[in-house]
């Protein structure tokens, strides 16, 4: 059990390390609002990483398929591209980024969850790390996706902190160009996920 704990808190840390729209949105709300709206992001993220890893573990992903998919993709990447509008328009201006734990949490969680990439992500990690651990199905499904959380939450923490700490450093102008590049690095996450899903019709 507990070979299976350290297993998903690597794997956990190791997926949140990605540079993606979460990531960068974790920075924005740390940098221009501080480490509660930064770490709501990153919880946020790190619970559905959880229930992807989870549903991955008992093989639901079958459940996320064809149609489903589409239509789940095309909506997150919406969500990313009125996120990316929100940052840009804000420019400098704090209410830009989330500005609180329970409202970064909750917009985290809905466009992480709303990007099926994730789930099959969480497969492909899954089909290679459970033989090569040889875990058993318990295990599978208990110990690996709660080390997934864990691992997860701890990257975003320290992301969190460390964006929190460099905004205290920065002034109006160096925000204002951090908006615009977040902005357009997460509208780009977003146009894929529309185009990709828009293709797939």
């Amino acid at each position: 059990m507990e070979q299976a704990l350290w297993a998903g808190f690597v794997l956990g840390a190791g997926v949140a390390a990605g540079i993606g729209p979460i990531s960068l949105l974790c920075v924005a709300s740390g940098v221009r609002s501080g480490f509660r709206p930064a770490l709501g992001v990153g919880l946020g993220a790190a619970t559905v990483d959880g229930l992807y890893a989870l549903a991955a573990a008992l093989g639901a992903a079958a459940l996320i398929a064809g149609r489903t998919a589409t239509v789940i993709q095309v909506a997150g990447g919406l969500a990313m591209v009125a996120i990316a509008v929100r940052l840009a328009r804000g420019g400098g201006a704090a209410g830009a980024a989330p500005s609180r734990f329970g409202q970064a949490y909750r917009i985290s969680f809905a466009a992480t969850l709303a990007n099926p990439a994730t789930i099959v992500s969480w497969v492909g990690v899954f089909a290679a790390a459970v033989p090569a651990l040889n875990l058993t199905r318990m295990e599978t499904a208990t110990a690996l996706p709660a080390g997934v959380v864990i691992g997860s939450a701890a990257w975003f923490i320290g992301l969190a902190t460390a964006s929190a700490l460099a905004g205290r450093r920065m002034n109006a102008r160096a925000l204002r160009v951090l908006s615009y590049v977040g902005a357009c690095a997460i509208g780009g996450f977003g146009v894929a996920a529309v185009l990709s899903g828009v293709g797939a019709v």
